[in-house]
């Protein structure tokens, strides 16, 4: 079984990549912006936490595909 993992592990798609890592940047962009943009809407502190919300979701983004890529380089 191992040895069927490890050939997983050394195929490589770029399409499934490229949609992961899409789906990784987006997923974020989309919730944080959302959040903020309803906490703004709450606080009446607009357009303050839709910013944060935006800026907190391009460190989560850069931070997860960073971790799927490093795999990738190794």
């Amino acid at each position: 079984m191992p040895e069927l993992q490890d050939q997983k592990e050394k195929e490589f798609n770029p399409w499934g990549l490229a949609f992961e890592l899409g789906w990784q940047i987006a997923i974020p962009l989309v919730a944080f912006a959302l959040l903020g943009r309803y906490a703004d809407r709450y606080f009446e502190t607009s357009p303050w936490l839709l910013v944060a919300g935006v800026i907190l979701a391009a460190v989560a983004s850069t931070y997860l595909v960073f971790r799927k890529v490093s795999k990738f380089l190794k």
